[in-house]
């Protein structure tokens, strides 16, 4: 190789780009929305059957094939990592029973409000568990996605004109039917059918509750 050739010869651009400090830390911040998608997707796997304590930092590392390090660059403990997957769950929740809704009313819309709620947690145990454990001072946007989950169980019993103190009466009620619920289902051996009427009823009672609403005595 001649001497010109010699002193004309470029680096090659990986090594370059090796040596570029800003280039390292540009391509490291472009990944780090993927590396903490990996972690979420790992972590709600690990939660699929509904047992929130199985999400532990070791078992979250091993399912994701990470080392600790990375892990806590994107998550200070496996308590944030259930809150990010709990406000992202309580979002699909909202939107599913949305859509289920839609225009319905009255009996119909909380016949839809129970499914969609039922079915999320019949698909996604763990996730459903995840949503129903965030608590609004935990962060900006969980507040923000509890509120909207209120709104929507209101929009439930829009059609019965009801006083708002006795539309957060009946929220209570509805929350609270669902929860117990869905947790018995889980551990009733009872046949689906059986379940499916037993549900039928909760609704029944729900609605008939809200159309007695009116003669309840303020206090």
């Amino acid at each position: 190789m001649t001497q010109q050739a010699v002193m004309h010869r470029q680096p090659a651009p990986a090594v370059a780009d090796r040596a570029d400090p800003a280039r390292r830390r540009g391509a490291k911040a472009s990944r780090a929305p993927l590396v903490r998608e990996q972690l979420l997707v790992a972590a709600a796997s690990l939660i699929r059957s509904g047992d929130l304590a199985a999400l532990t930092p070791q078992a979250l590392c091993d399912a994701a094939r990470v080392r600790p390090n990375t892990l806590y660059a994107h998550f200070a403990s496996a308590d944030d990592v259930r809150h990010a997957l709990g406000t992202r769950a309580l979002t699909e929740l909202i939107e599913l029973s949305r859509t289920a809704m839609g225009a319905l009313a009255g009996h119909d819309a909380l016949e839809a409000f129970v499914g969609a709620q039922r079915l999320y947690a019949q698909v996604y145990p763990g996730l459903y568990a995840a949503a129903i454990s965030i608590r609004p001072t935990q962060s900006e946007e969980a507040a923000r996605g509890l509120v909207a989950y209120a709104q929507l169980e209101a929009e439930a019993f829009r059609t019965y004109l009801l006083p708002s103190q006795k539309v957060e009466r009946l929220k209570w009620c509805l929350r609270a039917a669902i929860r117990g619920a869905i947790a018995l289902e889980a551990i009733d051996a009872a046949d689906a059918h059986d379940v499916d009427r037993k549900f039928d009823s909760l609704v029944d009672m729900l609605h008939t509750q809200a159309r007695a609403a009116s003669a309840w005595p303020q206090r």
